[in-house]
């Protein structure tokens, strides 16, 4: 007589027989999610030792080595942009082009706006230690830097150096200028604790940029801003790290030390691959 299975090809048959049993379908479920596991597990281990991950900046991917990435958390998500190598002189020019003209070149600066939009963000917020004068400092950051702050905190030891030029890129009472006073660990009668203010006036949410050139104060400043924990709230430093170097005596550097370039290159580094802040040299 005619097969009960009618058109069906014996070889598939006794599967087809076997999966009416309800515990031969767990099994094959329960296979496939094996597979599934493991290959998501081979997945992450490849991308952890591949040596080249997947760099999302902005809306683009590129590869980069491992450890020249810094993550950011940015409102879109985790975020991975490159970080630039710091220059061998912490400046644009080589010790032998290097000249009072170009000494404050910033032509090689990398911009954390420029690889993200941190227009996203709920709040920016750009502290300015060392304003000196408008140009040089504050007017330089409001031109070149991809972003719209919503507020400024300006420091500047000397006070008639500064000339606040009401500029209309800062919203209306927007603008924190503290000319006279100088930025430190504590408060005193012309200093300012620098990390309670930060403490104070920065959000995890919000984007705070620091950019510090402060003659030296920058070591224990630093060094307190850690201690304190209060690094994890700055996206972005940009800071002059001042160093006694037979290179920058002509510039009248031979005040500072004890501390080298050496120094100042494991500093920079420190704040990059220790703390992970986006970390460049403010020439």
């Amino acid at each position: 007589g005619s097969s009960p299975l009618g058109s069906v090809s014996p070889r598939i048959a006794p599967y087809h027989l076997r999966m009416r049993n309800p515990y031969a379908k767990v099994f094959v479920i329960i296979q496939l999610s094996v597979i599934l596991f493991v290959w998501l597990v081979y997945l992450r281990i490849t991308s952890l030792f591949s040596g080249t991950p997947t760099v999302v900046v902005g809306e683009v991917q590129a590869s980069q080595p491992h450890e020249t990435l810094h993550q950011v958390n940015h409102p879109r998500g985790r975020l991975y942009v490159p970080h630039p190598p710091l220059p061998a002189t912490l400046r644009a020019h080589d010790w032998d082009t290097l000249t009072p003209e170009n000494v404050g070149d910033r032509s090689f600066l990398v911009l954390l706006g420029h690889l993200v939009n941190v227009n996203d963000y709920p709040k920016r917020i750009l502290y300015d230690l060392g304003l000196r004068d408008y140009e040089s400092s504050l007017e330089w950051m409001l031109d070149h830097y991809p972003a719209h702050f919503d507020e400024v905190y300006g420091f500047e030891c000397e006070k008639t150096v500064f000339k606040d030029k009401k500029d209309p890129r800062i919203p209306e009472g927007g603008a924190h200028y503290y000319l006279g006073t100088c930025v430190g660990t504590e408060d005193g009668e012309n200093t300012i604790d620098f990390p309670r203010l930060l403490h104070e006036t920065c959000r995890m949410q919000d984007f705070c940029l620091v950019k510090m050139d402060i003659e030296g104060t920058e070591w224990p400043l630093l060094a307190a801003m850690e201690e304190r924990g209060v690094h994890a709230l700055v996206d972005e430093l940009l800071v002059e790290v001042h160093f006694l170097d037979p290179h920058m005596t002509r510039y009248k550097w031979d005040q500072f030390g004890p501390q080298r370039i050496e120094d100042a290159h494991n500093l920079l580094n420190h704040w990059r691959h220790d703390l992970h802040v986006y970390t460049n040299p403010w020439p």
